[in-house]
């Protein structure tokens, strides 16, 4: 974001199809204010008059105050004003928002433009930023994920890099994560490693009897999952590793009907027991609609980060519904 390359805002509305970008420069900007008190409010925590507490308040020492939100709803306009006003009264406070996707795309899009337009005020103009962040290339992914190699000092083959991110679906966050993961083996990664490390450790045999109900039972997914419930198991990791999983089905599917065979190598960079290769190529060819699988899994994903543990019922449901 070349602003922050010669100012820092007061206001900034972060939105975009790349989550990993909002909540990077959300944090970039909460840093420039290195002294300054944080409060943050996150999704149904939001209370209009617990943020203008905190923005009416100026620090002991001086150094203000920032509040950080993370919203998928757009504040109305007068909230919206009033905020600034506090803003206005208090110039050594800042506000940074979130703004996360829990629709359509082209529906949040339009809510986004409609919360910009909103943030507008005379005496703020200039300290006032409102940013879409578009879906990175898989070049720049990889470089952003080799930046972060870098900043844990962690020696990484090119390839393997490579290799975590198609892995991961080209989930930046989740690719992130891992490598912190890697960085504790102290040593240079390489493909195997993630293969170890990553690929046989993504899915517990929790995981793997929800998978193997979904295709088989769909009454028994529903027992499998109050089970996960129950335990505390059906949080966003479950989410992360059925999208995995739907993505490597994602790719068999397409090369099965570009090819017309199945090279497990030539997919995954390297060879899974034939056992299963079988298996993934027969639960590929049982995909239905995979567009509207990977949508109930980002919303179920969002959903699950705000603590709605009742939606996974819903989105479990609907990917069954795209199964044959």
């Amino acid at each position: 974001m070349s602003y922050l390359e010669h100012a820092t805002p007061r206001v900034a509305l972060l939105y975009g199809e790349c989550v990993f970008y909002i909540d990077h420069y959300a944090k970039q900007i909460a840093q420039r204010y290195p002294q300054a008190q944080k409060c943050s409010y996150y999704f149904n925590d939001y209370s209009f008059n617990a943020v203008v507490e905190s923005l009416s308040q100026d620090s002991l020492f001086g150094e203000g105050s920032v509040v950080l939100l993370k919203l998928d709803k757009k504040l109305s306009a007068k909230e919206s004003y009033a905020l600034l006003e506090v803003l206005v009264a208090h110039p050594k406070n800042a506000l940074i928002i979130g703004f996360y996707s829990n629709k359509n795309k082209s529906a949040y899009i339009q809510e986004a433009k409609q919360f910009g337009a909103q943030l507008k005020h005379p005496k703020l103009d200039k300290a006032i930023v409102d940013v879409r962040f578009f879906m990175p290339s898989h070049t720049e992914l990889s470089a952003l994920l080799q930046k972060k190699a870098q900043t844990l000092s962690l020696q990484i083959d090119t390839q393997a890099l490579h290799f975590l991110l198609e892995l991961l679906n080209y989930d930046i966050s989740i690719a992130c994560a891992e490598l912190e993961k890697l960085a504790l083996l102290d040593h240079r990664i390489e493909i195997q490693d993630i293969k170890r490390q990553v690929y046989e450790g993504s899915g517990s045999v929790d995981v793997e009897q929800l998978i193997e109900a979904l295709f088989k039972d769909r009454a028994q997914s529903l027992q499998v999952f109050g089970r996960l419930q129950s335990e505390g198991g059906d949080g966003p990791e479950l989410v992360r590793a059925l999208g995995r999983y739907f993505y490597q089905l994602f790719l068999f599917a397409s090369y099965l009907k570009i090819h017309g065979n199945i090279q497990a190598k030539e997919i995954l960079g390297f060879n899974p027991p034939q056992g299963v290769v079988a298996q993934l190529t027969k639960r590929a060819t049982q995909l239905k609609d995979t567009r509207r699988i990977f949508e109930a899994l980002r919303a179920w994903h969002v959903q699950s980060i705000q603590g709605n543990v009742q939606a996974g019922w819903h989105f479990l449901i609907e990917i069954q519904d795209y199964l044959s």
